[in-house]
């Protein structure tokens, strides 16, 4: 009797251990990599890639996050571009038996790059993409926006983060 307690108690134990070592699955990624030092007296102008009504949008959340980060802002003359586009693109999920649903998550991408147009050097340059569900369109690139921000002009290895 003593023995299967033993037992019992020592499963218990391990399951609550594996439970607590679980990997945390992270729906997001970045990484970003500093080429050059980002002069802090220089503006930034940003400018998106592609002139969708959702990336016009980002735009001036860019320039919002960067406000905030202390950033001055400006129109392209004489500042840094950083320059980025978005992408959205469904991940097929494998259901039972092989089947393939393309209606669950979709990834949403913000590639960034801060050149010195000056100069024609790449200063910065740096990814975000979260993996979410599709109806949470600017609310997500939103906050990826915020992640590049706060990551500006730093080299970040790959690393997860997950969104509320």
């Amino acid at each position: 009797m003593q023995r299967r307690l033993f037992l019992a108690a020592g499963l218990a134990g391990f399951a609550a251990t594996a439970l607590a070592q679980a990997p945390v699955i992270e729906w997001g990624q970045i990484h970003a990599a500093a080429h050059q030092p980002l002069p802090r007296e220089r503006p930034i102008a940003v400018r998106p890639l592609d002139d969708k009504p959702g990336d016009v949008q980002l735009a001036r959340r860019f320039s919002d996050a960067l406000r905030r980060a202390g950033r001055q802002g400006a129109p392209m003359g004489g500042a840094l571009a950083l320059n980025f586009e978005t992408e959205i693109e469904r991940v097929p999920q494998t259901l039972q038996r092989g089947i393939t649903d393309t209606r669950g998550r979709v990834k949403f991408l913000i590639v960034a790059t801060v050149d010195d147009p000056a100069s024609g050097q790449r200063l910065w340059s740096a990814q975000a993409s979260y993996l979410g569900a599709p109806n949470n369109e600017a609310v997500i690139f939103a906050q990826l926006a915020q992640f590049l921000v706060d990551e500006l002009g730093k080299t970040v290895r790959t690393r997860g983060f997950t969104l509320e």
